[in-house]
């Protein structure tokens, strides 16, 4: 991380995001430093924290205290999806699950308002640098990448922004149709 990073100079930014197993290459690198560098500024998991368990919390919280760093989290409800019929994600390994994790264990250090729609339950603190995304499985799909394709990239790089929502909606039109041949 250090070399790449080095290649834009001192004043350099990172947002570690990951999909799926990406998060397993965010949970590497947090647990292989001591304290977050200060140049990582965003964390996104975009249905990827299934690696998530307590001894990352300190980090985490200590990082996100510090600055405009912040961290947002996207999940559906996996802990009901079914492929063939048959249930392919255990209660408590999916991202529904870890995420939930992440959000109690933050909850007594931050404060968060939910936002409820039809479809979404949203977690957010007050100056939005850390935001839960949590997905609504009203007919046991899988949505996994769905998630991905319905702007959730754009929104793990833009939520919490000037940009935020700017042209697109999480979990809407995707905002690149356009764009795609």
């Amino acid at each position: 991380m250090d070399s790449l990073s080095g290649l834009f100079g001192k004043k350099r930014y990172v947002y570690l995001n990951g999909h799926s197993g990406g998060g397993s290459f965010i949970f590497g690198f947090i647990a292989g430093v001591e304290l977050m560098p200060s140049y990582i500024k965003r964390i996104s998991f975009l249905d990827s924290d299934y690696g998530y368990d307590s001894s990352y919390y300190l980090k985490l919280r200590t990082w996100l205290r510090k600055g405009k760093n912040s961290l947002n989290v996207f999940a559906y409800n996996d802990s009901i999806a079914l492929y063939n019929g048959k249930p392919f994600v255990s209660a408590t390994g999916g991202t529904w699950y870890r995420s939930r994790l992440i959000l109690s264990h933050l909850r007594p250090d931050f404060d968060f308002r939910p936002v409820l729609t039809d479809s979404l339950e949203i977690w957010k603190t007050f100056d939005e640098k850390v935001q839960f995304f949590f997905k609504y499985n009203l007919n046991r799909g899988i949505y996994h990448t769905q998630q991905v394709e319905l702007n959730g990239f754009i929104h793990s790089v833009l939520c919490g922004t000037k940009l935020d929502s700017k042209g697109y909606s999480y979990y809407g039109v995707r905002a690149y149709a356009s764009y795609i041949e």
